[in-house]
């Protein structure tokens, strides 16, 4: 299977400084068989200029109306020529193996609905943090079992037959929280999943776009994969939706909150979180925002305090 390509989406909105980064670690990789396309998904900064900047003839930048990062992707995947489709987000990179890694998981592990590795995570404050991966590699018997505790798949950690994301409608233009789990969702619900434990993807936590997109109030949308009788994947179903709810009353939608709460109170494993959420439902949510603003502000003084000391007695 020496003919295995891959075309590569990227989409792009607002990450002019990290696209560079992005871009090179893909020009980078030790197989050299792929296209990268680039969905400019309304950008208002640099970003655009920067990839125009790059020759590579294997690149493509399309240009759309802000339409959000599912659309973006839906686009890249529309425009793709290959068979399988890498997905990297603007801010992330892989290391140099990782397409020659995915070929060698193909190859091995024909038929499967995504090929993905485990990842390494670089915060805000500059800590590094591997991700949670105690698996080794090969098809996944039950993804709902281990997703809860394991990392299994992010969006830029992943390789999918180009048939398999559209069998299952592509990426979801109506949710902004977690978009892409909900796709990963049906697919492990209807595929065999495969992963390896290789590092081979890093993935940059920016706090302040993942709470833009936590204070966006939207439905639950993991009820409609509830399956009478299997309690595995319910278990973790409930664990996505009550993490959810808990942001939710958080940020102010109490009534979504509330709504979760009674729905997934079937829980057995995570009644701590269900707890958690019904005890947040009570507090008003100008009193709970301002909270945890506060533990937040206390935690970066700390740190930055012991930093200070630090840096005086050396």
């Amino acid at each position: 299977m020496n003919n295995i390509t891959f075309s590569i989406v990227i989409p792009l909105h607002q990450k002019g400084k990290f696209i560079a980064r992005a871009i090179d670690s893909v020009l980078a990789q030790s197989y050299r068989y792929f296209e990268l396309i680039i969905v400019d998904d309304g950008s208002t900064d640099d970003g655009p200029e920067i990839v125009k900047q790059y020759t590579d003839h294997r690149i493509r930048l399309i240009a759309q109306e802000n339409q959000g990062v599912s659309a973006a992707r839906n686009r890249g995947i529309a425009e793709a020529k290959s068979e399988y489709i890498g997905l990297l987000d603007a801010d992330d990179k892989w290391e140099p193996a990782f397409l020659m890694e995915m070929k060698r998981l193909i190859e091995s592990f024909p038929g499967c609905g995504w090929y993905s590795c485990a990842w390494t995570v670089l915060s805000n404050n500059g800590k590094i943090v591997p991700s949670n991966s105690p698996i080794k590699e090969g098809i996944i018997a039950n993804f709902f079992e281990l997703a809860t505790e394991n990392d299994i798949i992010n969006s830029s950690s992943v390789v999918l037959p180009r048939d398999t994301i559209n069998s299952v409608g592509g990426f979801p233009t109506n949710i902004k929280h977690r978009e892409d789990l909900f796709t990963w969702i049906k697919i492990a619900s209807t595929y065999p999943v495969c992963f390896t434990n290789k590092r081979l993807s890093w993935y940059f936590c920016n706090e302040n776009d993942t709470l833009k997109r936590l204070r966006s109030s939207e439905s639950d949308h993991y009820a409609q994969f509830l399956e009478p009788g299997n309690s595995t994947k319910n278990e973790f179903l409930a664990y996505a939706a009550l993490h959810k709810g808990i942001l939710d009353s958080i940020y102010g939608d109490k009534r979504i909150a509330r709504e979760i709460a009674e729905k997934y109170s079937f829980t057995i494993q995570h009644r701590e979180m269900l707890q958690k959420l019904r005890f947040y439902n009570k507090i008003p949510w100008r009193l709970l925002t301002c909270y945890f603003i506060l533990l937040r502000f206390l935690v970066v003084s700390k740190r930055r305090f012991v930093k200070l000391i630090t840096g005086l007695l050396k």
